[in-house]
């Protein structure tokens, strides 16, 4: 393994050279000339994890032509295999390469940019160490499993110089219209913005061992999380079952989406609360956080005080509300259409659209995920790799909006009120809890936070 430490890199200056070899007869799909990108002009891209959520992602890049994938990477054979399937079809060839080691990734010097799907406490990991390898990086929420993780990787992109985008979408994506008219002040000052997680930390009891499957990799799944024994329900465990070893729950999870849209509506984006008080503690009914300016972010509650429900969601459905000095919005009053569509433009994903359709469902889950002619949060990475501008969901907004779930799951864990210094990124007066702003992890998987 070359992967490069903290300490090394931090006594290099990143330099590489490449010898170019030149066939004689050059294609005219390489140079461009069938109306595609040529292939100097592309960003080679390899594929780390390759379950559900990072076949779906691969998919997504398929729609741009601005990148070649070339390498596909997972612990399960079989997702690895699924998703070099997707990639050969869609470039009518059969060039990608599989392997279970992502550092067949991070060492190929042909690979300009990582994409990261693998489970949570894999991606802080992987992310440092493809940017001390001189990689660019898309990695999926939550892009970190603790606080410190997060710092280490601010550091670590700005260090290296290396674009780094996570991955939630969402954030614009499905709230651009309720962004604009808190923007216009169509509810005055925004004072407390609600949101619906979905699940906190599940079942932490072992599931029962069973034998590792040909072509599981366990060993290497497991990597810096505490040894237990195999079983399928691990393999998605995420929001599905919230395991601590190897996830921060839904509250992270999902909350990427809800709070990162909270604190990029509220401006809140790049700093982090000062008071964090779980359900039942100082009067408090729901998990609240407050900031320094005197807003505050709920969790729960996000449609408790909206009549009526958008078509398709459960009573008590919905992810994300505001209360402002003149008024509510909710995703029902937006479908309602309870306000006028203010005439503005946001802070959108940069780069050119996707300019092809996904021609098929890649997963199994019904339906085509990524048009042409749609920008997305794909386009907005590839874009900022040429031009080395920071993209929409930069490493200080996955960062923040990060650290902001997991002072929740502490503060839910111990409950009580914790009280943080977010420019100094410190608990204040409680040594147990701030012991938890990281973990130990299993050697050789050392991250030096």
């Amino acid at each position: 393994m070359t992967l490069l430490t903290r300490r090394k890199f931090l006594k290099q200056t990143l330099s590489g050279t490449a010898v170019i070899s030149l066939p004689l007869l050059v294609s005219a799909k390489a140079l461009g000339l069938d109306g595609g990108t040529p292939a100097n002009d592309r960003i080679v891209m390899g594929m780390v994890g390759q379950g559900i959520q990072g076949r779906i992602d691969t998919q997504g890049f398929l729609c741009y032509p601005q990148c070649q994938i070339v390498t596909v990477c997972d612990a399960v054979d079989k997702h690895a295999e699924m998703a070099a399937s997707l990639v050969n079809k869609a470039y009518a060839n059969s060039d990608c390469k599989t392997t279970w080691m992502f550092e067949d990734v991070l060492n190929d010097e042909k690979i300009d940019a990582v994409f990261i799907g693998t489970n949570e406490h894999w991606h802080t990991y992987i992310a440092v160490h493809a940017m001390r390898n001189g990689k660019d990086v898309y990695c999926e929420k939550p892009e970190t499993l603790t606080i410190r993780e997060g710092q280490l990787l601010r550091e670590t992109a700005r260090h290296c110089k290396r674009v780094f985008s996570g991955g939630s979408q969402r954030v614009v994506a499905d709230y651009q219209t309720m962004h604009k008219i808190i923007r216009a002040g169509l509810i005055g000052k925004v004072l407390i913005g609600h949101g619906n997680a979905g699940c906190y930390w599940g079942a932490n009891d072992p599931l029962p061992g069973q034998p590792v499957p040909d072509g599981v990799h366990w060993d290497r799944w497991l990597g810096p999380a505490p040894v237990r024994p195999f079983h399928p329900g691990y393999l998605s465990c995420g929001c599905g079952n919230g395991y601590m070893d190897f996830s921060g729950g839904g509250l992270v999870s999902w909350g990427a989406h809800c709070w990162g849209a909270i604190m990029y509506a509220m401006h809140l984006d790049y700093t982090g609360p000062t008071k964090i008080t779980p359900p039942g503690v100082n009067g408090e009914q729901c998990l609240t956080w407050e900031f320094a300016n005197g807003m505050k972010i709920m969790e729960g509650n996000a449609w408790g005080q909206h009549a009526g429900l958008r078509k398709g969601l459960p009573p008590g459905g919905g992810f994300i509300s505001f209360t402002g000095e003149l008024g509510t919005v909710s995703e029902q009053d937006i479908f309602n259409e309870k306000y006028p569509l203010p005439d503005m433009e946001l802070e959108v994903f940069k780069g050119e659209p996707a300019s092809k359709s996904s021609e098929h469902d890649p997963v199994g889950i019904g339906g085509t995920l990524y048009y042409a002619g749609r920008p997305t949060i794909f386009g907005d990475f590839l874009h900022c790799v040429k031009t080395r501008e920071v993209p929409f969901r930069n490493v200080e907004r996955a960062h923040r909006v990060c650290s902001l779930a997991h002072l929740g799951n502490i503060a839910l864990h111990l409950r009580r009120e914790l009280h943080f210094d977010p420019v100094k990124e410190e608990i204040i007066g409680d040594e147990t809890a701030a012991r938890m702003l990281d973990r130990p992890r299993r050697s050789p998987w050392i991250l030096d936070t």
